[in-house]
C-alpha cells in the first residue's frame, strides 16, 4: 500500500511538475510573441512614418527644384505670382552667394511675410542672418532658429516687411 501511494505521489509529483514546467514555458513563449507583436508594430508604424517623410521630401524636393531652377535663370522675382508680393530678387541674390545644400521661400498671400528655411554650412546661415540684417533687406527678422544637424546646420528665419518704403538691392 506505502508502494502505490508513493507511486501516485510520485505521478501526481511529475504531472504537476510538467504543468508547472508547461505554464512557464507557454508564458515565456507568450511574452516572447508580445514582444515580437510590438516590435512589428513599431517598424510597422516606423515604415509608415518613413513612407510619409519621403512624399513629404519629394514634393519639398520639386519646390526646391522649381526655386532652384529660378535661381540659376534668373532671379526669384517671377517664382512670386500674387500682384501684391514683393519681388524676392534680394533673397536670390543672397542665396548665390552661399552654398546651401536646401531651399525653401515661403511667402504669405500679400507679401509682408516670409518663411525661409535653409541647410548649409553655419558661416552661410550666419552670413544670410548679417544680410538680412542689413538696412538696404526690405524684411526684418521676427524669429529665427539655428539648429546643427548631423552633416550641416539648418537656419530657419521668419521675416516681416519693414514698414515704409523699402529698398531693393
Amino acid at each position: 500500500m506505502k508502494k502505490e501511494s508513493l507511486l501516485q505521489f510520485i505521478f501526481f509529483s511529475c504531472i504537476v511538475l510538467f504543468s508547472l514546467y508547461m505554464s512557464i514555458s507557454l508564458r515565456t513563449l507568450y511574452s516572447q510573441l508580445l514582444e515580437k507583436h510590438d516590435m512589428y508594430l513599431k517598424y510597422s508604424n516606423e515604415e509608415k512614418m518613413i513612407k510619409q517623410s519621403i512624399a513629404f521630401l519629394l514634393q519639398d524636393n520639386k519646390q526646391f527644384e522649381k526655386i532652384y531652377s529660378i535661381l540659376n535663370k534668373s532671379s526669384l522675382i517671377e517664382y512670386t505670382t500674387n500682384k501684391n508680393q514683393i519681388p524676392l530678387a534680394w533673397i536670390s541674390k543672397i542665396i548665390k552667394d552661399c552654398s546651401f545644400l536646401a531651399c525653401d521661400v515661403i511667402q504669405n498671400s500679400d507679401g509682408k511675410k516670409i518663411k525661409v528655411r535653409l541647410e548649409g554650412l553655419y558661416s552661410d546661415c550666419v552670413y544670410f542672418l548679417k544680410r538680412c540684417e542689413e538696412n538696404r533687406c526690405p524684411y526684418f527678422i521676427v524669429s529665427g532658429e539655428l539648429k546643427s544637424k548631423k552633416n550641416c546646420t539648418v537656419l530657419q528665419v521668419y521675416l516681416k516687411e519693414r514698414r515704409g518704403e523699402a529698398v531693393h538691392g
